[in-house]
């Protein structure tokens, strides 16, 4: 495993002379075309490293007022356009700091106005990490959308992060000649399915939830609702407890992190947003559902929050051919809009045991915290 670190670093030490192209769009030109107008995007033309990360921002004219019934759809698509693949695609509430995507393929974040801002002149001003996939002639594209409280189409933004195939890569102290330099991808347009793990395990998948909040946190009397081992692709849950307070706004802040061979943790999932309604994630390997405080699974919006029982329902798809590799532990974390009082916070841990010991939430009823 240390050779393989080794290599990995070496790689990322060469790649230090590479530089991605970047390339920013909206078709937000207009009144008639969003509800933000006059868009002016501030992106930088290129930047240099083997992780391409950088910040950015955008000035418009919000032409409605913002309201928790505002959602946002963002997806990545990587690879040529002969063989495109779907890495990434969430949906949830548009306000507010937001981060979406994963690092592997596409981290953005942003900080959209207020889930009440009024309108009038807005600046976004966000970032964006890609940590493995910016590998040269296969471009990222990244597109966020949002809707209003209508469902009419309030803004829109498309990035494009590509590793031109050079002739020549300088390095310092080196010169790196690229055999593909001539190399075009057909410009054919179809799309292939991603990767689905819709059949059974043959070896249960065993989950073990936990609160991981202390005593401060709103949500008492806290109920967790999980299956104790699946052999499905998926798995439904539910987390409920009891608000003595009434609260205005909720944020949610989601991080999964893949243990490989036990000695390569990964992120693999990280999120913040709004909690005012659904949130949905998709990549080709993993898929969470959250709706709140919901006696079905709905997405209409939840804010403010009444004192009294509180219900989270959800569903997940564990990407169980690479949890056989190690593990896996899921932190979800709502807080209470800009107080940032805590409110409930989840763990999740799924593995497959192979006989080994660990975590274990024996029987199929409740965890009461």
């Amino acid at each position: 495993m240390k050779y393989f670190q080794l290599l990995w670093w070496s790689c990322q030490g060469l790649a230090l002379g590479f530089e991605s192209k970047i390339e920013a769009y909206t078709s937000c030109h207009s009144e008639k075309d969003c509800a933000w107008k006059d868009v002016v995007l501030d992106f930088p033309h290129s930047v240099s490293g083997f992780h391409p990360k950088f910040s950015w921002s955008l000035t418009a004219n919000m032409t409605s007022d913002m309201s928790f019934k505002w959602r946002y759809h963002f997806t990545t698509v990587s690879g040529p356009a002969i063989l495109p693949v779907k890495a990434w695609d969430e949906k949830g509430v548009a306000c507010g700091y937001t981060r979406v995507g994963d690092l592997w393929w596409f981290l953005l974040g942003l900080v959209l106005p207020d889930c009440t801002a009024k309108a009038g002149p807005v600046k976004i001003e966000g970032t964006v990490n890609m940590e493995l996939l910016a590998i040269p002639g296969i471009p990222t594209t990244s597109t966020l959308i949002v809707t209003d409280s209508d469902g009419k189409l309030a803004f829109h933004l498309a990035i494009t992060v590509s590793r031109p195939l050079l002739e020549k890569i300088s390095v310092p102290g080196f010169e790196v000649q690229n055999q593909l330099a001539n190399a075009a991808w057909p410009s054919h347009d179809f799309r292939i399915g991603t990767f689905r793990q819709d059949s059974q395990f043959p070896i249960p998948l065993k989950i073990t939830p936990s609160s991981c909040c202390d005593e401060q946190c709103v949500l008492k009397n806290m109920e967790l609702i999980f299956p104790s081992s699946i052999t499905d692709p998926t798995f439904n849950f539910s987390v409920s407890g009891e608000i003595d307070q009434h609260l205005t706004d909720l944020r949610f802040g989601l991080h999964g992190e893949l243990e490989v061979l036990r000695e390569l943790p990964q992120s693999i999932a990280l999120g913040n947003g709004s909690f005012c309604g659904a949130t949905t994630i998709r990549d080709p390997s993993f898929e969470i559902d959250l709706f709140p405080n919901s006696t079905n699974y709905t997405t209409v919006e939840t804010c403010p929050v009444p004192a009294g029982r509180y219900v989270l329902h959800g569903r997940a798809k564990p990407p169980k051919p690479f949890i056989a590799l190690g593990a896996m532990q899921l932190r979800v974390e709502i807080t209470a809009g800009e107080s940032k009082l805590p409110v409930a916070c989840v763990d999740i841990d799924m593995r497959f045991s192979f006989g080994e010991n660990g975590p274990a939430h024996t029987g199929n009823g409740p965890v009461l915290i």
